[in-house]
């Protein structure tokens, strides 16, 4: 279970912030209140990272985070989300 925070409206454009290895979600502090005017905004910290669980596991790999991701989105059912 991934750690998360969740701003704005769902029914707006989504925007899913992933932050890089070695940070959290924290990372985007200073962009949620201006983008929230205007998306849905949502922030996760990857395994490992942040709030979310450091499991015994090895499965922390650029693929395995990519995967972990992908079924965040799915089990969230997140869809409309903002595409450039």
């Amino acid at each position: 279970n991934l750690a998360y925070s969740e701003y704005a409206k769902e029914h707006n454009k989504t925007i899913l912030f992933i932050h890089g290895f070695g940070e959290c979600r924290y990372t985007w502090r200073f962009l949620i209140k201006p983008l929230s005017k205007y998306y849905h905004i949502i922030t996760i910290d990857l395994k490992g990272f942040g709030d979310s669980p450091k499991t015994e596991d090895e499965d922390y790999s650029v693929y395995d985070q990519a995967k972990i991701v992908q079924k965040f989105i799915e089990d969230k059912k997140l869809r409309n989300f903002l595409s450039k």
